[in-house]
């Protein structure tokens, strides 16, 4: 479903930029140039043509001239004069980005993409972070299946749009939608959904980006408030318009209807009811007739829909309704328990706490028979979901208690291995608690309680006591990929590549799609500059899994250094310091590699810039490892002047 609606949103877009612009006079221009200026204003393009090459015949050379000698060509599509004329501006004037742009598109136009990707790709490196250069990169990339790295140049014409000039507000816009759309491909909607609304806010009257946003993503991420109020505005414009921009009409109605109904808002009647007509006995009108309170004819309907489909979200919410009016709660518990495992997969985490809370209450009250503990241990979950930490210790406290009271060991375990890991966590960081209740479960040969310790010990940079943890856990579970993988890192920091590749070749023996260990194992080879090329590939692989991945960027880009390309890895490590500087953290490793780059380029003042951020992001480190111990001391002495001679 997705593809289709992201096919008919390209059908919207502008796919490049039309070359017929106004012409630009050069300084000082001599008569014949102003008359064939004239004639391009008037659209007389042979005339124009003429005057032009007059021009040329009198010895006077012009990259200006080639490149509007180009452009009017491709007006009267005579496309190999026009590849021609492109081609001798460049080659007149190689440092005018213009012309790299013109022949690039021109190349894109008569089929040579390849070759318009590489000129374009040799322009990014001669222009560095010019947005105008990486947005036509981005689409060429797109064009010619290069979706990794298309998505890389969208995200750095973002960064800057100061280089973009007056053609940035469509540049931006074509990015984002470009990127919105690949984040759907890739199942990531509420990072979808963020340039999905930025888009919005530079075009609010585009009804096709704002039904993606309304149904693909705030109605699967289960935030009905957010999407209806998206998706009313569709409702509103005009049915003809709407349908044009490739709408879906009857699923913007259907949504709408029945997350009104969940929201307890009158309105759905009216878009239910419209959907009723059309098929009396579906999922709309059994939801339409519990809203009008018939619950007979609703159970008629409902009964047999979820008897063909269990996880029909909105038919059990109808449902759980209706016999709530007349069951008592020992009757509705598991009614209650199963609409809030939905709510659960629906996202609708509040709603499925708030259920969840009813049942609680229902079993300490004697009224219903359930396993307490089970249910405090998945209010704890939601809670999780939502981000609320301290509101899940206290629920997986209980769980514990009420586990302990009825011996349900399995429950009590579970709770506990959950409960130890939210207290190391940030922002409790009570790792001594965390250790209180992991090691009497380790004690009783508990496996997966030695993995959290093991993982405990290497988030705090303590990599000595997680290595026997995971050496026993592996003993124990030989193709443990989480064991394996973080053993792996272990072994990287203390230098054993042997046996950390080892690792992680096992890793990827087991879980060959595993994007994180293929970036770690390239990431080893370029570090000790071997392999190169395998290095690359897997990179490049783990990189269309995620394109803004900064550790990703930065692994292809010390690829690309170490193979003696300075300008593509900076390329590549400047946008991982890019999306690094978005999140909360900085990694001092990404620095070092900035200002390694930097040097090589003989740009001494910011390879010292980026040397002295990688100073400030160990400093902010609470605890070091022995490898931030040696990053420190290698900034330290190419700052002092070692690194820079």
């Amino acid at each position: 479903m997705i593809v289709r609606l992201l096919l008919c949103c390209l059908l919207f877009l502008p796919t490049a930029v039309h070359l017929e612009e106004a012409p630009q006079i050069p300084p000082q221009p001599d008569i014949t140039l102003r008359q064939a200026f004239d004639a391009e204003i008037l659209d007389n393009k042979t005339e124009a043509l003429a005057l032009y090459k007059r021009y040329l015949e009198q010895g006077e050379e012009s990259a200006f001239v080639r490149g509007q000698q180009a452009r009017l060509l491709s007006g009267l599509k005579r496309g190999d004069l026009a590849l021609a004329e492109a081609k001798r501006a460049l080659e007149i004037s190689p440092n005018r980005k213009e012309y790299h742009i013109l022949y690039s598109e021109l190349l894109r136009q008569a089929n040579q993409k390849e070759a318009a990707y590489n000129l374009l790709l040799e322009a990014a490196n001669r222009f560095p972070d010019d947005g105008e250069i990486e947005f036509f990169l981005a689409e060429v990339c797109s064009e010619t299946g290069r979706n990794a790295e298309a998505v890389v140049n969208y995200r750095q014409l973002l960064f800057h749009s100061a280089t973009a000039g007056s053609r940035f507000p469509l540049f931006r816009s074509v990015a984002l939608l470009r990127l919105a759309m690949q984040k759907l491909r890739l199942g990531d909607r509420a990072a979808a959904g963020k340039f999905l609304v930025q888009y919005l806010r530079y075009n609010p009257e585009r009804l096709f980006p704002r039904y993606l946003l309304g149904y693909e993503v705030y109605t699967e991420l289960g935030d009905y408030e957010a999407a209806v109020r998206e998706l009313e505005i569709i409702a509103l414009a005009d049915p003809g318009q709407a349908m044009e921009a490739g709408v879906d009409m009857r699923r913007t109605y259907g949504a709408l209807g029945l997350m009104l109904y969940v929201l307890n808002d009158a309105g759905c009647e009216k878009y239910l009811g419209y959907l009723a007509e059309r098929d009396p006995r579906g999922l709309f009108a059994g939801v339409l007739a519990a809203h009008r309170g018939d619950d007979t004819r609703a159970l008629r309907i409902l009964l047999p829909l979820l008897k063909q489909n269990a996880l029909q979200y909105f038919a059990r919410v109808a449902l759980f309704r209706v016999i709530s009016k007349t069951s008592t709660p020992k009757e509705l518990i598991k009614e209650r328990l199963a609409l809030a495992s939905l709510s659960f997969q629906s996202r609708r985490y509040r709603s499925g706490i708030d259920l969840l809370f009813l049942a609680e209450q229902s079993v300490k009250s004697k009224e219903a028979e359930h396993s307490l503990a089970t249910i405090q241990y998945q209010i704890a979950l939601g809670y999780i979901q939502l981000d609320q930490p301290f509101r899940a210790i206290a629920y997986l406290r209980e769980a514990i208690a009420s586990a302990e009271s009825a011996k349900e060991t399995d429950v009590g375990s579970a709770a506990k291995l959950l409960l130890a890991r939210q207290l190391a966590s940030k922002p409790q960081n009570r790792d001594s608690e965390a250790l209180e209740l992991l090691n009497p479960l380790i004690a009783l040969g508990d496996n997966a309680a030695l993995g959290e310790r093991a993982l405990l010990h290497q988030t705090n940079n303590d990599c000595k006591q997680a290595l026997p943890d995971w050496n026993h856990v592996i003993e124990k579970d030989a193709q443990n990929v989480t064991a394996l993988f973080f053993r792996a890192a272990c072994l990287e920091t203390e230098l054993n590549y042997p046996a950390a590749e080892a690792d992680v070749k096992q890793v990827l023996r087991l879980r060959p799609s595993f994007a994180e260990a293929k970036n770690f194992l390239s990431y080893m080879n370029a570090l000790q500059n071997k392999e190169l090329d395998e290095a690359k590939s897997l990179s490049m692989t783990a990189i269309e899994v995620q394109p803004d991945n900064p550790a990703y960027q930065d692994t292809l880009g010390w690829i690309f250094f170490q193979s003696g390309q300075p300008a593509r890895a900076r390329y590549h490590i400047q946008f991982a310091a890019r999306l690094m500087e978005q999140g909360e953290e900085r990694h001092a490793e990404i620095y070092d590699h900035l200002g390694d780059v930097y040097l090589k380029l003989e740009d001494k003042q910011r390879a010292l810039y980026n040397y002295d951020l990688g100073l400030r992001a160990i400093a902010q480190k609470s605890q070091l490892s022995e490898a931030d111990l040696r990053l420190k001391n290698s900034l330290q002495q190419k700052i002092q002047g070692n690194g820079l001679k």
